[in-house]
């Protein structure tokens, strides 16, 4: 989705937004990596913002410290299970 905002075509964009909001749905908005993009998909409605401006990916062993830290949250340990 984010590729019509990175393409200027915001008024796309804006309309999926719409078409989500009026099903009764949230939005996860994946990929944001400025404050920019993160002002204006906010502006536009969606509920949640992920990607890099927030945080960079983090191997499972850290994921339940970064959790606990940043929500205040008791999360149990992250078992790191190998990837097929």
């Amino acid at each position: 989705m984010l590729d019509a905002y990175a393409s200027g075509a915001n008024g796309l964009l804006l309309l999926i937004v719409y078409m989500i909001h009026s099903l009764k749905y949230r939005i996860v908005i994946e990929g944001v990596e400025s404050e920019e993009m993160a002002r204006e998909v906010a502006e536009m409605g969606c509920e949640y913002l992920q990607g890099y401006y927030y945080a960079k990916p983090v191997p499972s062993a850290k994921f339940a410290q970064f959790v606990a830290r940043f929500n205040c949250v008791d999360v149990p340990q992250v078992i790191d299970v190998p990837v097929p």
